[in-house]
């Protein structure tokens, strides 16, 4: 430590700072010790003062351990051991103000005894607390109160080895941290009083006059401040010397001298080492030089201030630094301005107290030193001193103990004392010393994460438990490298270590006893399987079995014994099983022969099929084998009753529709016949074919139940398999149909016959429910090879002759050759298919046929008419529409229809023509559909086209259909701004009233009576009734169909509207009549057969 003059034997004065000798001693007396006395008086102010530090209120127990007198607090997250000369605090020993928790007393019960009242939910929450999976968090959360308490000594131990790792694992620097100052421009320079210094000057101590001529030589030199580690107690032999030294620190106006605490033998603070008076009121500032040692014998830190009773002292560091940033000192040890925390009260009693305990970092600054003798010798050399700090102080080998400090990468420096406290103000003046938290935060960084595991819920993964254990290291190490703050937490660390240890042993344990059970219950398993498991040795010997293999084996069956003598199989069987286990002990997938085997059972039984499976073991039993044999003897009757349910009717057990085209394709040779083995044509076999169907059965099954009809189609089909023959085949073919093949050869009058014999066989009544049934059969005959010669033809024949039957009243026969039916058309089926494609793929288009005025001749409308190109040209909807109503296409068809229409008037309008309104045709199932409102609406708004030039026409028979429903229609319709034209009027049924309340805009005439006005006047009647009915309804008329001039004239004479037809204008393509209606327009034209008479405009090639 600091280095004084020798004392004199006896002296009461002792050096804290000088004497190898005498502080290896003191380190080694120095041991932990706890100490716990109460004070022997409550009321003193001592007392009051310890229990305000403690937080507890007046007239407390005094029954808190109390620090002795004169014994040193120990800092919060650690244990002292006394340096010598440095006086460290004994472990255990509260820093005063500490506060002391005391736990809650427990209140009475309803007898009055002490104790806690749980409730059944506490009680609940306790058990839940309690639950295995809970268990090693719990224990975790008693070893850190443990060491949060009666074990701290322990507890510090562990969190200096974990700042010690943190430390070392934190490759980034610390906030202000500078580079390490190799070159001596930077940080705190060392006078050193080495062993060159005492070989040149004289053996230590050193007279004053000595130090007062290097304490000049300084200040010449222009330092900024002096930290003199030297500790000068006692007066010199020659008073003049310290008035010498005295004058010289007064001259420098910039020295600090060091403080220290007295201790006993056994480490206990006794008093304070103070400089002389004299040199003390000429120093700038006093400054403590205690240095703690930790309980694993290292020195991290510091406290920033320390004092016994009413005086404190800064650390000597802190105060060069204060007094070479001031220039003024507070001589007494005021307290600095530099420190972070405010000081506590201090405490008169206290022998020596500590407070704002600081630790160095782990990349401590590498120092410039400069020999004594050196400097003495050649004062030039202190030029590179000006406006630094300098420190004095010995490093001479035998005088100051080594104190073992943090160095680089975990490593151990051995400091003298100068050397130590130089490195305290480069952390100072770096801002890198690091301040621990300790007190509540320790408590709380300590015990949320254990309990925010206790309480987390079931199941958590290992990964989430390491994960919030690991985040408040990584928290603590974050603050350690960007805050200079460190959180001690190593008890957490050793307690959620402790719980995961006992998690992985916990599971470790289930797992095994999980393994036990599911070997138990394998080997239960294999016991009661239905398949024989054999485990066979290399040389094919038994080495397990279950209780199947015993029992298909025989009781010879049993470990040891070889398998081969015990196969009750053919040979054949045996020799493929045999090769089967050979084969596959030279590979490791399973291996399956292809080819049931045949296991013997007792006499009179049937051999059992069996499937063999042998499933070769990994290493290191890769030469067993295990031989798995199962029983196919129910799995080949269950296929055998599905190939005869899929074959047959599972109400009545007939033959169903396809085993019965089978069988009658193959009595007809599998279609027409060939020619012989001489080249000559075969004859055609001849065989007849009975279609059945039960007259009027649909009528049982609506009045009686589906389950009475079932009842009377089985009894009937038990009539009709009963008064089958042997050569006869007889097949449900579907509902209440049956069909029957006549095998034996017979002529077509044989066949009605026995069909006459199938109809009275079917008569008599049959009673269900307790109502006789009568019924009645239509059956059609087709023979072979009259009315066909193949499956499909027979069974068409058939199946029309029953109809004629049928339709001629029912419960007779027809034959088939009577009156044959047209083969039917497949081109039909394959036009509606290629129609429902053409609807997908949008290859219908529209034409457009122009609307005049009657009084100007001016365009006024247009309706769109539906075409489809084909090879041979425009297909008109004649050709195609009853294949579009008929499946079902006519919805879709529309919907595209009125989608094209809109989408021209958009293009129309893009081109900046003024286009016509358009109608559009909908079919009356259209009509029915609620959906058109919105999707007329979704269109006009997506095209963005006014609802005005669209106008819907609607059939009058459409019209009629459900006029109710349509009204609504056609006024949401109307309510959007779509005009109404109802079609082809005087060919419905439609009523006064009901044209009255119908929202329309418009009537078109049907073209049938306009074209036969001319010559019947019947027709221009109701040509004239038509106009006047609507125009009193104050609704326009359009005349449709208008082929001749007469026509036109004799339309006008009856007031009519609108006209349209051939005369006037042809259906065009969209781009045609666009330039016709810019033409029209530009000139501002009539039609030309309105005002003249003209060529109307061509239409293209229609067919």
């Amino acid at each position: 430590m600091l280095a004084g003059r020798r004392l004199r034997p006896g002296t009461r004065a002792q050096c804290a700072l000088a004497g190898a000798g005498a502080a290896r001693a003191a380190a080694r007396r120095a041991r932990p010790a706890a100490a716990a006395v109460a004070r022997h008086r409550a009321g003193s102010p001592g007392a009051a003062a310890d229990r305000h530090r403690r937080g507890l209120p007046r007239g407390a127990a005094r029954r808190t351990p109390a620090r002795r007198p004169g014994a040193a607090a120990a800092p919060p997250a650690r244990s002292g051991r006394p340096a010598a000369c440095a006086g460290a605090t004994a472990a255990g020993r509260r820093r005063p103000g500490a506060v002391v928790r005391h736990p809650p007393r427990a209140r009475p019960d309803a007898a009055g005894r002490p104790g806690l009242s749980m409730t059944g939910t506490s009680w609940r929450g306790l058990r839940a607390l309690a639950a295995p999976a809970r268990l090693p968090w719990l224990l975790a959360l008693l070893l850190a109160l443990a060491l949060l308490g009666p074990a701290q000594p322990l507890r510090v131990r562990i969190d200096l080895l974990v700042h010690d790792l943190v430390s070392t694992l934190a490759s980034a620097r610390l906030p202000g941290q500078a580079t390490d100052p190799a070159d001596g421009t930077e940080g705190p320079v060392i006078i050193a009083i080495d062993d060159a210094s005492l070989q040149a000057l004289g053996p230590w101590p050193w007279p004053r006059t000595l130090h007062a001529e290097l304490i000049d030589t300084l200040r010449r030199a222009g330092v900024q401040a002096i930290g003199y580690g030297v500790m000068f107690a006692e007066p010199s032999r020659q008073p003049e010397d310290d008035l010498r030294l005295a004058a010289a620190m007064r001259a420098q106006g910039r020295v600090v001298l060091p403080v220290l605490p007295l201790r006993d033998g056994s480490g206990r603070p006794q008093g304070v080492l103070e400089p002389l008076p004299l040199l003390a009121a000429s120093a700038a500032a006093l400054g403590h030089a205690e240095a703690p040692i930790d309980a694993d014998g290292r020195i991290r830190g510091l406290a920033l201030q320390a004092g016994s009773g009413l005086q404190r002292w800064e650390a000597l560091p802190l105060a060069l630094q204060r007094v070479a940033a001031t220039g003024s000192g507070g001589g007494g040890g005021s307290p600095g301005s530099r420190l972070t925390e405010p000081p506590p009260e201090p405490d008169p009693t206290l022998p020596w107290w500590r407070h704002d305990l600081r630790l160095l970092p782990d990349r401590p600054a590498r120092l410039h030193e400069i020999s004594a003798i050196d400097l003495l010798g050649d004062p030039a050399r202190a030029g590179a001193l000006l406006g630094r700090s300098v420190w004095v102080g010995v490093t001479a080998t035998g005088i100051d103990p080594a104190l073992p400090t943090p160095g680089r990468a975990g490593q151990v420096d051995l400091l003298s004392t100068v050397q130590w406290q130089a490195r305290v103000q480069a952390a100072l003046e770096q801002g890198t010393l690091v301040r621990p938290l300790g007190g509540l935060w320790l408590w709380l960084l300590t015990l949320l994460p254990l309990l925010g595991m206790l309480l987390r819920p079931l199941p958590a993964s290992p990964a989430l438990a390491l994960g919030w254990l690991l985040l408040p290291c990584a928290a603590a190490t974050l603050l350690l490298t960007t805050q200079a703050l460190w959180l001690p937490v190593g008890t957490l660390a050793c307690a959620g270590a402790l719980a995961l240890l006992l998690e992985r042993l916990m599971a470790l344990q289930g797992a095994r006893r999980g393994l036990r059970e599911e070997r138990e219950l394998a080997l239960a398993t294999l016991q009661v399987l239905g398949e024989a498991v054999i485990s066979l040795d290399g040389q094919g010997r038994i080495v397990q079995l279950n209780a199947r293999a015993r029992q298909w084996l025989g009781a010879d069956a049993a470990p040891g014994r070889a398998l081969a003598p015990l196969l009750r199989m053919p040979a054949l069987d045996r020799r493929i099983l045999l090769q089967a286990l050979d084969d596959s002990r030279h590979q490791t997938a399973p291996l399956t022969p292809d080819l049931p085997l045949r296991l013997a059972r007792d006499p009179g039984q049937a051999d059992r099929p069996l499937l063999a499976s042998i499933q070769p073991l990994p290493a290191p039993r890769d030469d067993q084998l295990v031989l798995v044999l199962t029983d196919l003897s129910e799995v080949m009757s269950a296929r055998r009753q599905i190939e005869h349910d899929r074959r047959h009717d599972r109400l009545t057990g007939l033959p169903e529709r396809r085993l019965f085209i089978e069988q009658l394709t193959q009595q007809l040779g599998a279609g027409p016949a060939g020619p012989d083995a001489s080249g000559s044509s075969a004859p055609a076999p001849r065989l007849a074919l009975l279609f059945i169907d039960i007259d009027r059965f649909a009528r049982i099954g609506d009045h009686l139940g589906h389950a009475q009809a079932d009842e009377v189609l089985l009894r009937l089909a038990r009539r009709l398999q009963d008064g089958c023959h042997r050569s006869e085949l007889l097949a449900r073919w579907g509902g209440d149909q049956f069909v029957m093949l006549l095998r034996q050869a017979c002529d077509p009058d044989a066949a009605l016959a026995r069909a006459r014999e199938l109809l009275e066989l079917v008569s008599p009544d049959i009673e269900v429910g307790g109502l006789a049934l009568g019924l009645g059969a239509s059956i059609g005959v087709a023979c072979a090879p009259r009315d066909g010669r193949d499956a499909d033809t027979l069974l068409m024949r058939a199946r029309t002759a029953m109809g004629r039957a049928k339709a001629a009243g029912g419960h007779r026969v027809a034959g088939g050759g009577t009156d044959p039916a047209p083969p039917p058309d497949p081109r039909q089926l394959g036009l509606e298919t290629r129609l429902r494609q053409a609807i997908e793929q949008d290859e219908f288009v529209l034409h457009y046929q122009l609307q005049f005025a009657l009084d100007d001749g001016r365009p006024v409308g247009a309706e769109a008419l539906l075409r489809w190109p084909r090879e041979d040209g425009l297909w008109l909807p004649g050709r195609f529409i009853g294949l579009i109503d008929e499946g079902g296409m006519t919805v879709a068809l529309g919907e595209r229809v009125i989608a094209q229409a809109i989408a021209q008037l958009r293009r129309w309008r893009e081109a900046g023509l003024a286009p016509v309104p358009v109608s559009v045709n909908i079919s009356p199932r259209q009509c029915l559909d609620t959906r058109l409102p919105e999707l007329v609406a979704e269109r006009l708004a997506q095209e963005q086209v006014p609802a005005a030039l669209l106008k819907i026409e609607i059939t009058e028979s459409a019209a009629m259909h459900d006029p109710q429903h349509l009204r609504g229609l056609l006024e949401r319709l109307r309510a959007m701004g779509v005009q109404i034209a109802l079609d082809d009027f005087g060919t419905g049924y439609s009523s006064l009233a009901h044209l009255r309340d119908m929202p329309v805009d418009q009537i078109k005439i049907d073209p049938g009576f306009v074209g036969s006005m001319e010559q019947h006047a019947g027709s221009r009647a109701i040509v004239e009734a038509t106009i006047a009915l609507a125009h009193g309804l104050k609704v326009p008329v359009v005349a449709e169909g208008v082929e001749s001039a007469r026509q036109l004239e004799l339309l006008r004479e009856l007031g009519c509207d609108q006209v349209q037809g051939f005369l006037l204008a042809h259906p065009l393509p969209p781009d045609a009549l666009a330039a016709i209606l810019a033409k029209r327009l530009r000139a501002d034209a009539p039609s030309p057969h309105i005002s003249r008479c003209s060529p109307a405009l061509s239409p293209p090639r229609i067919t």
